[in-house]
């Protein structure tokens, strides 16, 4: 998919752009991405244009995203690089609070279970990994339709870390073809449902080849009462 960086609208805000205050946005974040890997591989990463305001607005989110969701991938090849990034970048000091942030979420006594072996679960920040994650599926409809997509009102997201059983209702959108050019790192598919009374719109995204984040809305355009109304708690209510 080709990068989108000469839009004149900001894809986060939907406002027009000025040459005093844009910047290029990756999608999905760079940090994604290992260094390491950047520097061998050089991928072509793709960018949208933002205003430099908007794009700053989710930084620390974005690092805390990536902290939080790398801790459960180290047995993938491109989780291990960035955990050792990770790792390289507290020992000289930088990201230390966010780290132990990070770290205090892992537990093996959920609810004051205890877990078998060595299981431990992974409590997250639902609000800042949920703006990072729409983000990201706001960028991929922008360079996918090039038009901006203002933050859904009617959707759902779902978080499946590594050996979890997912839903059956998900099964369509696994089944398209991966659109990702890197997809041991970041992978991504889309679907759209029109035949039915509320259009539908599903994406799914694949992390370091262990996490997945399924994101369903109500399409481009929909006004039924669900989108007025706004978040949705279940598949049900967004089908």
């Amino acid at each position: 998919m080709a990068s989108q960086s000469g839009l004149g609208f900001c894809y986060l805000c939907g406002q027009r752009l000025t040459d005093t205050n844009v910047t290029r946005d990756h999608v999905p974040p760079k940090f994604v991405f290992p260094k390491d890997l950047r520097t061998r591989f050089s991928p072509d990463l793709a960018v949208l244009p933002a205003h430099s305001t908007c794009n700053r607005g989710h930084q620390l989110d974005e690092e805390y995203f990536v902290y939080s969701l790398v801790t459960l991938a180290p047995d993938s090849p491109a989780g291990r690089a960035l955990l050792r990034e990770i790792d390289q970048r507290f020992v000289k000091g930088k990201s230390q609070r966010l780290l132990h942030q990070v770290l205090a979420e892992l537990t093996d006594r959920p609810t004051g279970l205890h877990l078998p072996g060595d299981a431990v679960v992974k409590r997250l920040d639902r609000v800042r990994a949920d703006r990072v994650a729409w983000k990201i599926v706001r960028g991929l409809h922008t360079l996918q339709y090039g038009s901006y997509l203002a933050p859904p009102r009617s959707r759902l997201l779902e978080y499946f870390e590594p050996g979890r059983d997912m839903p059956d209702h998900y099964d369509l959108v696994l089944s398209t073809v991966d659109r990702g050019s890197y997809s041991a790192v970041f992978g991504w598919k889309h679907v759209r449902i029109t035949d039915r009374p509320v259009p539908l719109s599903l994406w799914a995204l694949l992390l370091w080849d262990r996490w997945i984040i399924c994101a369903t809305l109500h399409d481009v355009g929909c006004r039924c009462d669900s989108c007025v109304r706004g978040p949705l708690a279940s598949w049900d209510e967004v089908a």
